[in-house]
């Protein structure tokens, strides 16, 4: 009796660890970079969730003005991440703005930090797969993670824009070095980053200027080897009251594993789809209620292996 009470004892002790789960966390960071204290936070879902598999890791950028937090809580990402398995990293943006290649953003070195807090992340998270890394932004975020595109491709699987095309500076210096997953969501009316091109928030002053979004999608085509002509798809109409319709284009005969797709948010304004109006319409248009960024954004990413 002793023995199989001893034999059981042992059982439990090995079967224990197996069952042991790290549950979910939201830490704050700061590390040191090129002479600046730099910020970030960082987002794990719990291991009993998604247990025994490395996760896939989306960098989340703020727009300008904003912080790492405030991208946090105005997406609410943290709630698709847990659903869905991805760990998520917020970087802060010095005076709070991204060095996105443009003129009058080259102070600082934002492509260095942010690789930085990948590395530390995969360093401590201990569960990033490091084949599915994904930035994602919004505006001076968006235009960020295109510069990341450009300039580390092979770190990266996928991009996610919203509200942001590429910049003639960057359209001209962008040299990927393979292809990769894009997708875009902008809005028709975005009064901030024009749809179809032209200068940023001219009510506040130069900020230079974007390329129209359809030169920005060619640009794309071209780097991913997609056929020329995209299936257009008009989605449901889920909220006859917000004054959007969404546009689903998809480029077809791309590269393996770099899909690209462009939701069209007609009426829709400088805002991330789903989320609350954070401004006056008056300032920056119209919020689209017919589809939610996030989960756009989770299933394109999901989709890429």
């Amino acid at each position: 009796m002793i023995r199989i009470t001893k034999l059981i004892a042992a059982g439990l002790c090995m079967l224990f660890p197996l069952l042991s789960f790290a549950e979910e966390t939201l830490s704050s960071h700061i590390l040191k970079h090129d002479g600046n204290e730099r910020t970030y936070l960082r987002f794990v879902p719990a291991t009993e969730q998604h247990p025994g598999k490395p996760l896939p890791l989306v960098i989340l950028l703020h727009g300008g003005g904003g912080s790492g937090r405030s991208m946090m809580r105005y997406t609410r990402f943290n709630r698709l991440a847990r659903e869905a398995g991805f760990i998520v990293i917020y970087p802060s943006g010095l005076n709070r703005r991204w060095n996105d290649g443009r003129e009058s953003h080259q102070a600082f070195d934002d492509v260095g930090f942010i690789l930085k807090a990948i590395r530390q992340t995969i360093a401590e998270a201990n569960r990033v797969n490091e084949k599915r890394i994904f930035v994602a932004g919004m505006s001076n975020g968006g235009l960020m993670s295109q510069r990341l595109a450009c300039e580390q491709a092979e770190l990266f699987s996928g991009i996610a824009i919203v509200t942001a095309q590429l910049t003639p500076e960057l359209i001209t210096s962008c040299h990927p070095s393979k292809p990769l997953a894009v997708l875009y969501i902008n809005g028709t009316e975005d009064r901030l980053v024009p749809y179809d091109g032209g200068a940023l928030a001219p009510q506040w002053g130069p900020f230079g200027t974007v390329t129209p979004t359809a030169e920005t999608l060619a640009f794309w085509r071209r780097v991913n080897r997609c056929e020329k002509t995209p299936a257009v798809t008009l989605l449901p109409d889920l909220d006859a009251n917000d004054g959007t319709r969404v546009e689903q284009y998809d480029w077809f005969g791309c590269a393996t594993n770099a899909p690209l797709r462009l939701y069209r948010i007609v009426g829709g304004g400088h805002t991330w789809p789903g989320k609350r109006q954070y401004l006056p319409q008056t300032v920056i248009g119209l919020t689209s209620r017919d589809v939610d960024a996030n989960k756009l954004i989770g299933e394109f990413f999901l989709s890429i292996h």
